[in-house]
């Protein structure tokens, strides 16, 4: 049988058999074919290959967990438990800082800008874009000074 036979009598990918013959759990043979050589597999090796697969339980690992059993099992059982801890609330979902908080601040972010003048946010982005209201782009956000924001809403 060839390749694509045995890993789907297998029930892997070829890939994985591929894998099995590297570590040497499967051996081959070669055999003249149409395009050059072919693998071939002795169907009573691949027989009994299934059954020790059928037969191994794996455990599921994280990813770049090491081949140490002790401390792959370790990685695993602090994996689940992680699992089972509540999901911490995304970000959008905390409450608004009060304005008062707003008020104290020099800059704000262009978030904060809308929140503080209870303008909407594509109106802020678009007073910037068009240079309605001056801003800085600091990093990958921009900051907004206050005073401009306050001198905005008074011209709005």
């Amino acid at each position: 049988m060839n390749k694509v036979e045995a890993a789907e009598f297998l029930n892997i990918s070829v890939r994985t058999l591929e894998r099995h013959i590297e570590r040497g759990e499967l051996s081959v043979s070669y055999t003249r074919g149409s395009k050059g050589r072919e693998r071939t597999f002795d169907r009573e090796e691949v027989e009994r290959f299934k059954q020790t697969i059928d037969a191994t339980t794996y455990v599921a690992r994280p990813a770049g967990a090491s081949d140490a059993g002790s401390t792959a099992l370790a990685r695993v059982e602090k994996s689940r438990a992680l699992q089972r801890q509540k999901p911490r609330a995304p970000l959008q979902s905390l409450p608004p800082s009060p304005i008062t908080d707003l008020a104290a601040k020099l800059m704000l972010t262009r978030e904060e800008a809308a929140r503080f003048s209870g303008l909407p946010l594509t109106m802020i982005k678009e007073a910037i874009s068009t240079g309605h209201l001056p801003a800085r782009k600091t990093g990958a956000g921009w900051r907004v000074k206050r005073r401009d924001v306050e001198t905005y809403i008074e011209t709005f």
